[in-house]
C-alpha cells in the first residue's frame, strides 16, 4: 500500500465539445441523430401497444379481480367469500391449462403468428365484459 496515492476516485465530468475541440464535427449544422423512439419500425408499434394492454389486463386479473370478487355487492363487487374466490380462480386456471395444452397447439398450427395475437386480443376484449354481467346477476342465497 502506497501512502502517497489517493485511493478515493474522483468524479470528473465527461468531455464535451468545448473541452475537446479536436473532436468537434466539421459540419456543425448537421441534424442531431434520431431519437431512440424513431428507430422503432412503425409496424412494431401495434404489437407493442397490444402487449402493453395485455399486461394491464394481466395486472388487473392478478391484483384487482380478487378484490372485486371480495367487495360487497352494495359497493359494486360480487360479495364472494375467500373459499368461493379460491374456487373461481382455480376453475379459471384449469380452463387456462386445458386451452394452453389442448386447444392452443391446434389453433396456432392453423393461424399465422401475425394474426394469432391480435385475434386473441379481440376475443379477450369481447369476453371481458362478461365478468361485469356476472356481477349483475341476482345473488344465490
Amino acid at each position: 500500500w502506497d501512502a502517497d496515492v489517493d485511493a478515493t476516485p474522483t468524479w470528473t465530468p465527461p468531455p464535451t465539445e468545448e473541452t475537446r475541440p479536436e473532436r468537434r464535427r466539421a459540419d456543425d449544422d448537421a441534424p442531431p441523430p434520431p431519437s431512440r423512439c424513431a428507430r422503432v419500425p412503425p409496424a412494431s408499434w401495434l404489437p407493442i401497444l397490444l402487449y402493453c394492454s395485455l399486461s394491464i389486463a394481466t395486472i388487473f386479473y392478478d391484483d384487482c379481480y380478487p378484490l372485486w370478487l371480495l367487495t360487497p355487492r352494495n359497493k359494486g363487487g360480487l360479495g364472494m367469500s375467500a373459499d368461493q374466490i379460491g374456487i373461481n380462480l382455480s376453475a379459471t386456471a384449469c380452463v387456462t391449462l386445458v386451452y394452453q395444452f389442448l386447444l392452443f397447439p391446434k389453433v396456432s398450427e392453423k393461424c399465422p403468428p401475425h394474426a394469432l395475437f391480435p385475434g386473441s386480443m379481440c376475443i379477450a376484449a369481447a369476453l371481458m365484459p362478461a365478468a361485469v354481467l356476472v356481477a349483475r346477476l341476482p345473488a344465490a342465497s
